[in-house]
């Protein structure tokens, strides 16, 4: 199983991501019940939030407001593309189980279980990541919000919550909110990163089946072979055939996944950079080490880490696609015939003139100089937000 099969595992828990055998009957519309409470007690977050976003009392209100209404519209984003893009996603899901995309020996199999490895490293660490937020956050709801009858957030309710009933009903409803939310980020968040590393697996699998036959033209008892040179160049030109094949296979999934999660990522980036900043900005009013301050360190610390393994998974996906080219190299090219030679050169400049990058709205890309970047900015903003506020 992969970490993408993974995700959606999560997801589905989550309510947002039916599974596919629940296509009628009573449990589809269980499940469909199930996915608008979840819609329901996530989506109304940001716009209960909302009413302390135009307030004016910057100090106390704004921006707690803004640092958290920005995280809910970017879940809620994410649980708008998943719903939205589900069929594409299953689609596109499904051309990796093409026969030109599975392993054909050990070796191709040692690199599919190296990116597993990899990939599922990060599973783990993300867990605990995960587990860590949840229980800072309860052991705060329970010696904060719940003897001060007050909600996690300054957030505003259509009705009196002073008596026992509607406070444990909204705050209940608050927590699975929050609870969902939080699972739904962290399995969002190494989705995506896990789609890019199916790609690294299949430039390093393409690699490794050019140098291997690149290590079979170069075989005395390849060249000594007693038959016609144009069955040669037919062998040779089937085998290029296939690479042309899955070098193009490659390129189409990763625009077509581009597509789907591009506008996720930039929305990503926007609120990603402003929550870097309002979080700075309220732990320099947090006075003393208390438990909001360690909740806001903790969540800065969660933001940063999820872009952080976006922008290094597209910086490793762009390596690899930029390295492919010495992988053709090592071929006796000036050996080959003009067609199969012409056929070569075509992969070898789209592999030079366009790497493989994730682009966000054709205006971010998705790498770890993009990542600085955002800190960049994010400290500006902080800057000049401290200063007008002063």
């Amino acid at each position: 199983m992969s970490l993408v099969d993974i995700n959606f595992i999560i997801l589905t828990y989550c309510g947002v991501w039916r599974p596919q055998k629940l296509s009628s009957g009573w449990k589809y519309w269980l499940y469909n019940i199930y996915t608008a409470f979840v819609i329901f007690s996530i989506f109304t977050l940001p716009l209960s939030l909302f009413k302390n976003v135009i307030s004016f009392d910057y100090k106390k209100n704004f921006a707690e407001s803004v640092f958290m209404n920005l995280t809910f519209i970017s879940i809620c984003g994410k649980i708008l593309t998943t719903l939205g893009y589900r069929k594409r996603i299953i689609q596109l899901l499904k051309t990796l189980e093409r026969d030109i995309c599975q392993v054909k020996n050990m070796e191709e199999e040692i690199i599919q279980q190296k990116f597993y490895k990899l990939t599922r490293s990060r599973r783990i660490a993300t867990n605990w990541l995960q587990i860590l937020i949840t229980v800072i956050s309860t052991i705060t709801f329970c010696t904060i919000n719940i003897p001060n009858r007050t909600l996690p957030f300054n957030m505003w309710v259509p009705f009196d919550i002073t008596t026992n009933y509607t406070y444990g009903l909204v705050f209940t409803e608050v927590y699975i909110g929050l609870l969902i939310a939080t699972i739904v980020i962290f399995a969002y968040h190494t989705l995506v990163p896990g789609i890019m590393f199916e790609i690294c697996q299949q430039l390093n699998i393409l690699k490794c089946r050019i140098r291997n036959t690149a290590a079979i033209f170069k075989s005395a008892k390849y060249n000594n072979i007693n038959s016609l040179k144009i069955n040669k160049e037919k062998i040779e030109r089937q085998l290029i055939a296939n690479w042309i094949q899955h070098h193009h296979f490659i390129y189409q999934f990763i625009h077509d996944a581009n597509n789907i999660f591009a506008p996720v990522i930039a929305l990503e980036y926007i609120t990603g950079s402003i929550t870097l900043c309002m979080s700075s900005y309220q732990m320099s009013q947090i006075k003393g080490f208390n438990e909001k301050l360690i909740s806001v360190l903790v969540y800065t610390f969660t933001v940063v880490s999820k872009l952080f393994m976006l922008c290094y998974a597209g910086s490793e996906l762009t390596s690899e696609s930029e390295s492919f080219i010495h992988a053709i190299n090592e071929i006796d090219w000036h050996k080959l015939s003009q067609s199969n030679r012409k056929s070569l050169l075509i992969m070898m400049t789209q592999s030079s003139s366009r790497p493989i990058t994730f682009i966000c709205v054709k205006i971010f890309n998705v790498s770890l100089s993009c990542f600085l970047k955002i800190i960049k900015i994010s400290y500006s903003a902080y800057t000049f937000l401290k200063q007008i506020s002063e």
